[in-house]
């Protein structure tokens, strides 16, 4: 089997929250990041929580991002 996809879910809404139990459910996907300034680390112990996409888009090792954020961050995030 090949290497997980390292993956990060921006912002935790309700999508989110979709995006986040799929990816959790699934033996393909490592979720590295979510990224969303109204969760802390607290929120999600399993995860690495930071306050900035671009946090995580440092990382080179990530491989895939879902944005799930507000419609209107989307164009900016993309």
């Amino acid at each position: 089997m090949p290497d997980k996809i390292n993956a990060c879910i921006a912002g935790l809404g309700r999508a989110g929250n979709f995006h986040l139990r799929s990816l959790q459910s699934s033996d393909l996907f490592d979720l590295k990041y979510i990224a969303d300034p109204a969760q802390s680390p607290a929120d999600q112990p399993s995860v690495t929580v930071l306050p900035t996409l671009d946090d995580a888009l440092a990382d080179p090792a990530l491989d895939a991002v879902i944005v799930s954020s507000p419609t209107e961050y989307h164009y900016d995030q993309i």
